[in-house]
C-alpha cells in the first residue's frame, strides 16, 4: 500500500476552534440578512426607475 503524504499545512490552521465556530455562526446569520436588505433596496430602486419610462 502507498502511504499518503502528510499535509504541509500546520495543524493550527486546520483545527476547529471556538472562535472559528463563532465566526462561522455569525457570518451564517448576518450575510443572508445583509443580502436580503441590499436586495430589497435594489428592488425598490429598480421599481422606481420602471415608473419613469
Amino acid at each position: 500500500m502507498k502511504k499518503k503524504k502528510s499535509s504541509t499545512i500546520p495543524n493550527s490552521l486546520t483545527s476547529v476552534t471556538p472562535f472559528s465556530k463563532l465566526l462561522a455562526a455569525v457570518l451564517f446569520i448576518t450575510l443572508p440578512l445583509i443580502a436580503f436588505i441590499v436586495g430589497m433596496k435594489y428592488g425598490i430602486r429598480i421599481s422606481q426607475l420602471a415608473y419613469l419610462f
